[in-house]
């Protein structure tokens, strides 16, 4: 996960051992967070049941949106360890315009057979693994 994503960040931050807490701004959003397991399964499936849905546009996601905040706390407890100030002058001017997404998956069941098999808690624990 590259550090300019929420995730990524956080990852970072944790592997960096710093003792001052994490800085990012506003975590109120709602965001839908994928396992990349999931991604590779739906790409997987895609190119072996999806030959009779030639362009057409699928969504691949959980088809669950989680706040920002969830994902940070989740990856710091699934660490054990890390601390977090939000403050509302850091942050992305990008992600401030749109509070919540969330990826509506049922042409995905509908056409490749496919659904998400990770939880999002499992995610946290295998992102904060190598940790």
């Amino acid at each position: 996960m590259p550090p300019n994503q929420l995730g990524g960040r956080v990852l970072e931050y944790l592997r960096s051992l710093s003792a001052e807490p994490l800085r990012l701004g506003t975590l109120n959003g709602y965001r839908d967070y994928v396992d990349v397991r999931d991604v590779a399964h739906a790409i997987a499936s895609s190119v072996t049941t999806g030959e009779h849905m030639r362009a057409k546009v699928v969504n691949i996601g959980s088809g669950r949106a989680h706040q920002a905040r969830e994902l940070v706390q989740g990856i710091f407890k699934a660490a054990g360890r890390g601390s977090l100030v939000e403050d509302e002058g850091v942050g992305s001017d990008r992600s401030v315009g749109v509070s919540w997404q969330e990826a509506d998956i049922s042409l995905a069941r509908r056409f490749i057979n496919w659904a998400p098999r990770y939880s999002f808690d499992e995610t946290l624990r295998h992102l904060a693994a190598p940790i």
